[in-house]
């Protein structure tokens, strides 16, 4: 979804609802949407405190989004942190993200 991509996701969220009650999309592609839209929002300071004590954690960008922290790494900006520290912030909000949705698929 074009919505998602772009990092606007409260947009996003308000047409997939609207999306799913008018019938448009199926409840599993919403669901689908919805679990992007919070692995993409997810800020690095609030993943579980275990991967927070790593010792490569890197704590300044704790207050960035997983969306912010790829498009710097993609942009190559690296005003705010390192390409390491962005790698390192990246891989630990994927498995965080991979985790979910292997709990999710498990119930």
């Amino acid at each position: 979804m074009h919505l998602i991509g772009e990092g606007q996701f409260a947009e996003a969220e308000v047409l997939i609802q609207e999306s799913a009650t008018a019938g448009l999309i199926e409840q599993s592609a919403a669901t689908t949407f919805r679990r992007t839209i919070a692995d993409l929002s997810m800020k690095l300071g609030d993943i579980p405190a275990r991967l927070q004590r790593v010792p490569s954690f890197p704590a300044r960008l704790k207050d960035f989004t997983r969306y912010q922290l790829q498009k710097m790494y993609d942009s190559a900006d690296f005003s705010v942190g390192t390409k390491k520290e962005l790698q390192v912030a990246l891989k630990l909000l994927k498995d965080v993200a991979k985790d979910n949705s292997r709990l999710l698929q498990k119930l």
